[in-house]
C-alpha cells in the first residue's frame, strides 16, 4: 500500500473515532496526562484533541511528576529515554489511545507498551504500571473472551495449577455472612468475575484449587485485596516447597490473547487505585479538587524589595505581593522575629542526631529587582544579620525565575544546580529594549532547565514557543544535534547557546550579540512570511 492511501486510510479511520469519541464525551482518561514524541505537528494536533475529548490532559514538556504517558513510535529521542527512568511513565504506542476512544474505555497498556531493542534499557517497560482503570474494565476484558472470541478448549494452561487470593469473602458465604462448604464456582453467590476467570482457566485444562498445596504453580491475587493478604501471599510463595509466582489476573488474559505462555513476571499483583465520590451538600464545605503541593513547606523566605532608585523600566521586575502569595501558597513561611524564635530554640536544642535537620534549616532571599549585593543586604536587614550572626540557618538568595520553576515542577530544586538562572548576579536583569521583537525556541534541554529557559525569556519580554518555525528568529541549543538544530540552520535562524540568554539578561540585546555564542556560522534569519512549525519531537 502506497504512503499517501496509507495517511488517507489512517486520516478516515482517526476521524472516525474522534466523531465517535465526541459523540460519547466521558470521563475515560480523567486521571491520565499525556506526552507526545516523535509524531509530526499534524498528528500530535490529532491525538492532544482526542485526549481532550475523552477527558485527559497533555503537556508538551515532559514534566515527569505529572506526565502519567508517552505516546511515541520508536523507542528514541530524549523524551524516551527520560520517561524510562521514571517507573510512574507508561510509553505506550499512539494504538493505544485509539483503542481507548473504540472501546469506550481506558484499555490496559500491556499490549501497547513501547519496548526497545536493548532489554536492559527496557527493564522499565516490563513492568506494569499500577493504575485504576476502571472497576468493570477487567470484568470486560474476561467477558469478551468467553462470550465474544469463544475462547475453545486447549491444552495452554496443561500442568497449571492456581489458587486464587483477594476475591470477596461473600463468594463463599451461604447468604447469612457464615463460611459456606460447598465451594463450587458455579454457585450462583460467587462474583461474575471470579466464575468467568475459573471458567476460562479449566477450558484451558488448568486446576484451580480452593485451599493451599503442594501443587500449586501461580497464586492469582485479586486487586482488591488489603496489604495484609499482599504480605501474606508473598510469604507463602517464598516459603512455599513449589514456589508459585504471585501474579494478576491480566496475566491469564495476555496469555490467552496471545495464544502461549507469557512472562508471569511481567504481571504482578497490582493494587487498585480508588477514588472517593464526595456529595456536595449545602452545608458541606466545597470539596478542594486542586490541592497544591506543600513544596516549600518548613522554609522561610525574606522578599527583598527593590529601592527606590534601582526602579527601572530597562529592568525586570516582580511584584511582591504576587510572589508572597506564591509563597504562602505552597506552605512557605514570610521571615518573622516569631519565625526567628522558632528556630533558635530548635538549634539551642539541637542534639547530634538532629544535626542534619539543622543543617537543612534554610530561609531564601527572593531578589525582585535591581543590582545585587549579599553581604549589603545582610548588613542592611536586621533579621537576616541576626541569623547570619547566631548561624541559626543557611541565607540562600534566589530570584522569582527558581520560584516560578519550583511551583510548575512541583518540587524544591536546588538554586545552585543551574546558578546562572536562579541566583541573582551582581547586575540587574535587563528587559528588550523597545522595538526588539525576540521568538525563540530551545532544544535539548529538559526539567527545570528548560522551565527556567522558558520563565527567563518571557520575563525580559521575548516570545517563548514550544515548536519552532521560520517566524523564530532564535534556537537555544544544547548542543549541535537534533531534527530543530539542522532546521534553524536551514531557515538561516540565529543557532546559540544558553550563554547567550545570560549575555542579554545581564547586559541587554545588542546588535550581533549571537555571533560570540552561536553553534554555527550563519547568516542573518530569514524574513519570509511562510511559517512551516516543525514539532519538538524528542526535545
Amino acid at each position: 500500500m502506497s504512503k499517501p492511501v496509507l495517511k488517507k486510510r489512517r486520516k478516515l479511520e482517526h476521524n472516525a473515532i474522534i466523531s465517535e469519541a465526541e459523540s460519547n464525551s466521558s470521563t475515560i482518561l480523567q486521571d491520565v496526562c499525556i506526552c507526545l514524541t516523535g509524531l509530526t505537528a499534524s498528528r500530535k494536533t490529532e491525538f492532544h484533541n482526542l485526549v481532550k475529548i475523552l477527558g485527559g490532559s497533555y503537556r508538551r514538556d515532559l514534566v515527569t511528576q505529572k506526565t502519567t504517558h508517552l505516546i511515541a513510535e520508536k523507542p528514541e529521542g530524549e523524551k524516551y529515554i527520560q520517561a524510562k527512568k521514571c517507573s510512574h511513565i507508561e510509553i505506550v504506542t499512539p494504538k493505544w489511545l485509539s483503542m481507548c476512544a473504540k472501546q469506550q474505555q481506558r484499555v490496559s497498556e500491556v499490549q501497547f507498551r513501547l519496548i526497545g531493542g536493548n532489554k536492559d534499557a527496557d527493564k522499565k517497560t516490563s513492568q506494569p504500571i499500577q493504575h485504576d482503570v476502571g472497576p468493570s474494565s477487567l470484568e470486560i476484558q474476561v467477558n469478551q473472551l468467553l462470550y465474544k472470541s469463544k475462547i475453545p478448549p486447549n491444552p495452554l494452561f496443561s500442568n497449571l495449577c492456581f489458587y486464587l487470593v483477594g476475591f470477596p469473602d461473600t463468594d463463599l458465604t451461604n447468604g447469612n455472612g457464615l463460611p459456606s462448604k460447598k465451594k463450587n464456582e458455579n454457585s450462583p453467590l460467587i462474583p461474575v468475575l471470579k466464575r468467568n476467570l475459573g471458567t476460562l482457566i479449566r477450558r484451558c485444562t488448568g486446576t484451580i484449587f480452593w485451599e493451599p498445596n503442594r501443587n500449586i504453580s501461580h497464586v492469582i491475587v485479586n486487586e482488591e485485596c488489603d496489604i495484609k493478604t499482599r504480605n501474606d501471599v508473598s510469604n507463602f510463595c517464598r516459603y512455599h516447597p513449589n514456589n508459585p509466582m504471585a501474579i494478576s489476573p491480566e496475566w491469564i488474559i495476555e496469555c490467552l490473547q496471545k495464544k502461549h505462555l507469557v512472562l508471569a513476571s511481567d504481571f504482578p499483583p497490582r493494587r487498585k487505585v480508588t477514588t472517593l465520590n464526595v456529595k456536595k451538600k449545602a452545608s458541606q464545605t466545597p470539596v478542594r479538587n486542586n490541592v497544591k503541593h506543600q513544596i516549600f513547606s518548613r522554609l522561610f523566605f525574606q522578599i527583598l524589595h527593590p529601592q527606590e532608585n534601582h526602579i527601572s523600566s530597562a529592568n525586570v521586575s516582580f511584584k511582591a505581593d504576587k510572589i508572597e502569595k506564591m509563597i504562602e501558597a505552597h506552605g512557605g513561611q514570610i521571615l518573622s522575629r516569631e519565625g526567628i524564635r522558632v528556630l533558635q530554640k530548635g538549634s539551642s536544642n539541637m542534639s547530634t542526631s538532629n544535626k542534619i535537620k539543622h543543617d537543612e534549616r534554610k530561609c531564601f532571599l527572593v531578589h525582585l529587582s535591581g543590582p545585587f549585593h549579599l553581604e549589603k543586604i545582610v548588613q542592611e536587614d536586621a533579621l537576616l544579620l541576626h541569623i547570619s550572626q547566631h548561624d541559626i540557618c543557611k541565607i540562600i538568595p534566589v530570584n522569582a525565575i527558581w520560584l516560578q520553576t519550583c511551583e510548575a515542577s512541583k518540587t524544591e530544586i536546588d538554586p545552585f544546580q543551574h546558578e546562572a538562572l536562579f541566583v541573582p548576579q551582581s547586575l540587574p536583569f535587563r528587559r528588550l529594549k523597545n522595538g526588539i521583537k525576540l521568538k525563540v525556541a530551545v532544544t535539548g534541554f529538559m526539567g527545570a532547565q528548560r522551565l527556567a529557559l522558558r520563565f527567563t525569556l518571557e520575563a525580559i519580554g521575548a516570545d517563548y514557543t514550544e515548536n519552532m518555525g521560520k517566524d523564530n528568529t532564535h534556537l537555544i541549543c544544547k548542543g549541535a544535534t537534533g531534527p530543530k538544530f539542522l532546521k534553524a540552520v536551514e531557515w538561516g535562524l540565529h543557532v546559540v547557546t544558553e550563554d547567550w540568554l545570560y549575555h542579554i539578561v545581564r547586559f541587554g540585546h545588542e546588535t550581533d550579540c549571537e555571533r560570540s555564542y552561536s553553534l554555527v556560522e550563519t547568516e542573518d534569519a530569514g524574513n519570509s512570511q511562510e511559517t512551516t512549525v516543525l514539532s519538538s519531537q524528542d526535545y
